[in-house]
């Protein structure tokens, strides 16, 4: 239908994990890579779910209730402020961040109750960090933030993720959901932090056009 084996035509799709045989694309002369995702299922039962957790993890997050600490979700604001974060940490690796803070506006504005901005602040109120979720009928997703900073010895991003776990368990804010993807189980310095929540690993695959068209296009979409 979409005529991908024409010469004209590039072609890129990024399957979900229920997408499991790639095989017809392979067969059609396209470029196929198996990518990975970290998903955990969520129970009802939130402290046998922390039991799981790594050591260092279940510490963080008891340590952190123990702390005059609070995470909450917060407006478009917030989420602006989160994108920001993600924008300058890229800037400065010397790179540039795949999404602009007026695309994650206009985004959380129109995916309204699914998608989320969670916030933590200290006892003074000031902002030490928050991510952004999003969320399909059956399963959420870590899409920004994160942007890690320490408080009191612990990881702020521990104490938001376990805030959004908790919510999935009790129904907010889509009641069908029972799943948190940590989208991305494909950086190793990531991958190290987000193991430690037990998650199973996700295989999923990117299909696409492959020479020298393609190889041009991708890097003038990245230019």
């Amino acid at each position: 239908e979409l005529g991908v084996n024409s010469r004209r035509t590039l072609f890129r799709m990024v399957g979900g994990p229920e997408y499991t045989d790639p095989r017809p694309f392979l067969w059609a002369d396209k470029d196929v890579e198996t990518r990975f995702t970290y998903v955990l299922d969520v129970p009802d039962d939130t402290e046998a779910l922390l039991d799981s957790f790594s050591r260092d993890l279940r510490r963080e997050i008891r340590k952190g209730n123990e702390l005059d600490l609070a995470v909450s979700v917060e407006n478009e604001e917030a989420a602006e402020r989160v994108a920001r974060d993600v924008v300058s940490r890229y800037e400065e690796q010397g790179e540039t961040a795949p999404f602009t803070v007026e695309y994650v506006r206009d985004l959380v504005d129109a995916l309204d109750d699914h998608a989320r901005t969670y916030v933590i602040r200290d006892d003074e109120g000031d902002y030490l960090g928050g991510i952004i979720a999003l969320y399909s009928n059956d399963r959420a997703y870590f899409w920004q933030g994160g942007v890690g900073r320490n408080y009191e010895g612990i990881s702020t991003n521990s104490l938001l993720h376990w805030r959004v776990i908790r919510d999935i368990s009790n129904g907010s804010p889509i009641e069908s959901v029972d799943e948190y993807d940590l989208v991305g189980a494909n950086t190793e310095r990531l991958c190290e932090y987000k193991a430690k929540f037990g998650a199973d690993l996700v295989p999923y695959y990117v299909a696409e056009s492959n020479g020298t068209g393609m190889a041009l296009a991708k890097k003038a979409y990245q230019l």
